[in-house]
Protein backbone atom coordinates (compact mmCIF):
# COMPACT_ATOMS: atom_id res chain seq x y z
CA UNK A 1 0.00 0.00 0.00
CA UNK A 2 1.32 3.18 -1.02
CA UNK A 3 1.22 6.51 1.26
CA UNK A 4 0.55 9.81 -0.43
CA UNK A 5 2.17 13.10 0.75
CA UNK A 6 -0.94 15.15 1.56
CA UNK A 7 2.07 18.19 0.68
CA UNK A 8 2.55 17.66 -2.47
CA UNK A 9 -0.09 18.11 -5.17
CA UNK A 10 -0.79 16.40 -8.16
CA UNK A 11 -1.52 17.63 -11.63
CA UNK A 12 -3.18 14.55 -13.02
CA UNK A 13 0.05 13.52 -14.96
CA UNK A 14 2.50 12.32 -12.19
CA UNK A 15 4.07 15.98 -12.02
CA UNK A 16 3.98 17.98 -8.88
CA UNK A 17 2.75 21.79 -8.59
CA UNK A 18 6.79 22.66 -9.02
CA UNK A 19 6.79 21.67 -12.23
CA UNK A 20 3.70 23.39 -13.69
CA UNK A 21 5.34 26.57 -12.16
CA UNK A 22 8.55 25.52 -14.28
CA UNK A 23 6.98 25.53 -17.58
CA UNK A 24 4.85 28.68 -16.62
CA UNK A 25 8.37 30.54 -15.93
CA UNK A 26 10.09 29.28 -18.89
CA UNK A 27 7.41 29.65 -20.85
CA UNK A 28 6.90 33.08 -19.98
CA UNK A 29 10.51 33.98 -20.23
CA UNK A 30 10.98 32.65 -24.22
CA UNK A 31 7.86 34.37 -25.16
CA UNK A 32 8.49 37.66 -23.26
CA UNK A 33 12.22 37.02 -25.25
CA UNK A 34 10.84 36.16 -28.52
CA UNK A 35 7.65 39.08 -28.73
CA UNK A 36 10.57 41.78 -27.35
CA UNK A 37 12.95 41.02 -30.25
CA UNK A 38 10.28 41.40 -33.01
CA UNK A 39 8.47 44.71 -31.02
CA UNK A 40 11.73 46.14 -30.40
CA UNK A 41 13.28 45.78 -34.19
CA UNK A 42 9.75 46.66 -36.22
CA UNK A 43 8.69 49.45 -33.65
CA UNK A 44 9.37 53.13 -33.46
CA UNK A 45 11.49 54.08 -30.53
CA UNK A 46 8.72 56.20 -29.16
CA UNK A 47 6.68 52.97 -28.72
CA UNK A 48 8.95 51.12 -27.39
CA UNK A 49 7.32 51.28 -23.64
CA UNK A 50 4.21 50.38 -25.25
CA UNK A 51 5.43 47.31 -26.82
CA UNK A 52 7.37 45.79 -23.77
CA UNK A 53 4.22 46.40 -22.01
CA UNK A 54 2.19 44.13 -24.46
CA UNK A 55 4.84 41.63 -24.94
CA UNK A 56 4.85 41.33 -21.47
CA UNK A 57 0.97 40.95 -20.95
CA UNK A 58 1.39 38.41 -23.95
CA UNK A 59 3.70 36.51 -22.25
CA UNK A 60 1.69 36.02 -19.55
CA UNK A 61 -0.68 34.36 -21.47
CA UNK A 62 1.69 32.33 -23.47
CA UNK A 63 2.93 30.91 -19.85
CA UNK A 64 -1.19 29.93 -18.96
CA UNK A 65 -1.11 28.71 -22.10
CA UNK A 66 2.14 26.04 -21.35
CA UNK A 67 0.56 25.36 -17.64
CA UNK A 68 -2.01 24.32 -19.27
CA UNK A 69 -0.17 21.62 -21.67
CA UNK A 70 -0.09 18.37 -19.74
CA UNK A 71 3.70 17.21 -20.56
CA UNK A 72 6.91 17.95 -19.05
CA UNK A 73 9.11 18.11 -22.79
CA UNK A 74 9.86 21.83 -23.09
CA UNK A 75 10.26 21.01 -27.14
CA UNK A 76 5.93 20.38 -26.96
CA UNK A 77 4.95 23.58 -24.81
CA UNK A 78 7.65 26.65 -25.31
CA UNK A 79 6.56 26.38 -29.59
CA UNK A 80 2.62 25.67 -29.05
CA UNK A 81 2.63 28.67 -26.39
CA UNK A 82 4.73 30.48 -28.83
CA UNK A 83 2.47 30.38 -31.90
CA UNK A 84 -0.74 30.99 -29.82
CA UNK A 85 0.76 34.03 -28.66
CA UNK A 86 2.19 34.59 -32.23
CA UNK A 87 -1.44 34.19 -33.57
CA UNK A 88 -3.31 37.04 -31.02
CA UNK A 89 -0.70 39.25 -31.67
CA UNK A 90 -1.33 39.02 -35.43
CA UNK A 91 -5.06 39.04 -34.76
CA UNK A 92 -4.89 42.23 -32.44
CA UNK A 93 -2.14 43.81 -34.45
CA UNK A 94 -4.27 43.70 -37.37
CA UNK A 95 -7.19 44.90 -36.21
CA UNK A 96 -5.14 47.99 -34.81
CA UNK A 97 -3.90 51.13 -36.73
CA UNK A 98 -4.87 53.02 -40.24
Amino acid sequence: MEISNPNQSDNGDGQNGSSIGRRFVISYAWTFAALELITLTTSPKSAWLFATIGSGILALLGGVIAMAIKTSRKIVYVPISLLICFIVAYIIGSNTGS
